[in-house]
């Protein structure tokens, strides 16, 4: 409140501009641009990857649990759905203190990379047990990426343009 508004009437007057300030000043250019592209696409494939198992883990249990009774069936379809929900969560919790140590853009390629290898391992699962600690591993990658990369974006934004983009990354997701 007060210090801060003191602080930065001190840096103007001193003809310091505060990062805030800057983006506001320069405007959207070549690398917001870059930034906006980059995470809308993670976002977007972040949320196909959450998308496509509950599309097909129907399929998985007829082929893993063909014969078991219909409530094993549609318990073991809920632990699927539900562990990248648990990785999510540990992720947004473990990467966002991360992010703060590392720098956002390093944990948001980590956690990209890491999304694309749960999620290939995710394919080639042999078993109903490997499927669900890949798919945690896919939960905790996209927790990671998610409040980070959307941060990311707040931080290279102007305030004239902040909300918009910000409103526009949420869609793709």
């Amino acid at each position: 409140g007060r210090a801060s508004t003191s602080s930065k009437r001190m840096a103007s007057d001193r003809g310091e501009m505060s990062l805030n300030d800057c983006l506001d000043h320069f405007g959207f250019g070549k690398h917001q641009l870059i930034v906006s592209l980059v995470v809308g696409v993670i976002y977007l494939t972040d949320g196909m990857e959450m998308l496509t198992i509950s599309l097909v883990q129907d399929k998985l249990a007829e082929k893993w649990w063909k014969g078991y009774d219909k409530q094993v069936v549609a318990d073991a379809v809920g632990v699927l759905g539900s562990s990248v929900f648990v990785g999510f969560l540990v992720g947004s919790m473990i990467f966002g203190s991360l992010s703060d140590r590392l720098g956002r853009r390093k944990i948001v390629y980590i956690c990209a990379g890491g999304v694309l290898c749960f999620g290939a391992g995710s394919s080639l699962a042999p078993s109903y047990l490997w499927l669900c600690i890949l798919r945690t591993g896919t939960g905790l990658c996209i927790g990671g990426v998610a409040p980070v990369a959307f941060s990311l974006c707040v931080e290279n934004m102007g305030s004239h343009n902040r909300g918009m983009f910000l409103c526009l990354f949420s869609c793709t997701f």
